[in-house]
């Protein structure tokens, strides 16, 4: 009898496991959501991870653009998803860590129905100003502020996102007043600032220096200490006034809360075994990512350490909750 009983909590093991990550998976396509504007960075990364996990996995990997609400409308249709591995999402610093930072909602915070997947890689920005302002560094941003307190106006892709705290932060930092000016998402906000309708905003290091060579905007600087030690061009802002600066937005890809942990560990070993192609590397590096691949588990203690971060800045700031 006793055998027989650990024969049928043996079988009973290997049926869970069984469950846990179906032979079958993928047996249909995956559906890659983007929580934000077609074109931007989160876009380009999606596709060209889904390219590349649609021929390892030899099953059709979907992109399917949600733009909204700082990425609000993209992330809670994910986190209500099925949790079968079907569904995924690109997670941002914005989506997954500001939003139930910044808003009141009544609804819980989309971020918390979801389990990361995998870390893919962050975006440095380097703050440029308009050829005409004056600005050319931390410290000219700085002196003119002072001498104009809330009229230098820096662009951002919306209310609540990481340019937006950013901005705060760097307030705090320099004692001055900077002019939130919040757009549509990141192709608004950059049109806006070669329109002439804003002094600054924050682009990637290849169009910063882009725009500096054709004239059309001055470079401020890095807002990373790694950004400015791998391109001498782009000083850091951290050394400019604003002290210990590092404001970037990352990248990663996550699931439905509930899906199972052998779907999870073959999507996380999938994507960093392509994160790791040189072909992959180079066409993300293109878009302005730094590679960052990590373990799951150090995912979630960077959201954890980010939110600790920004809610102490969030108070000390007395910023205001958004409605939805």
């Amino acid at each position: 009898m006793h055998r027989l009983v650990l024969l049928f909590l043996f079988l009973g093991l290997q049926a869970c496991a069984f469950s846990q990550t179906p032979k079958s998976y993928p047996d249909k396509p995956i559906h890659l959501v983007v929580p934000f504007q077609a074109g931007g960075a989160a876009d380009q990364m999606a596709r060209i991870l889904a390219e590349g996990l649609g021929e390892q996995l030899k099953q059709a990997v979907w992109v399917e653009d949600r733009p909204g609400a700082t990425g609000l409308i993209g992330t809670r249709y994910v986190a209500r998803a099925a949790p079968d591995g079907y569904t995924l999402v690109v997670g941002h610093s914005d989506s997954i860590v500001l939003h139930g930072l910044t808003h009141a909602s009544r609804e819980p915070d989309p971020a918390s129905g979801l389990v990361p997947v995998a870390f893919v890689g962050r975006i440095p920005g380097v703050l440029i100003a308009r050829p005409g302002s004056g600005i050319a560094s931390g410290w000219d941003l700085i002196r003119r502020a002072r001498q104009a307190p809330g009229q230098i106006t820096l662009a951002s892709w919306g209310l609540g996102s990481t340019i937006h705290l950013g901005l705060e932060w760097m307030n705090q930092i320099a004692g001055i007043q900077l002019l939130h000016v919040p757009y549509g998402g990141t192709p608004a906000a950059i049109a806006a600032f070669y329109a002439g309708q804003v002094d600054l905003v924050f682009v990637t290091a290849e169009m910063a220096l882009a725009a500096a060579q054709a004239g059309r905007a001055r470079i401020v600087g890095a807002s990373s200490r790694e950004l400015a030690q791998q391109i001498p061009a782009i000083p850091w802002l951290g050394d400019q006034g604003f002290a210990n600066l590092e404001l970037d937005t990352w990248y990663g890809i996550l699931a439905p809360r509930e899906t199972a942990p052998g779907i999870l560990t073959q999507l996380h070993h999938d994507i960093n075994a392509l994160l790791s192609q040189a072909k992959t590397v180079q066409r993300l590096q293109m878009a302005g990512f730094q590679l960052k691949p990590m373990p799951r588990g150090q995912f979630s203690e960077l959201i954890v350490s980010e939110r600790q971060h920004w809610q102490t800045l969030i108070t000390e700031r007395h910023i205001p909750l958004l409605e939805d």
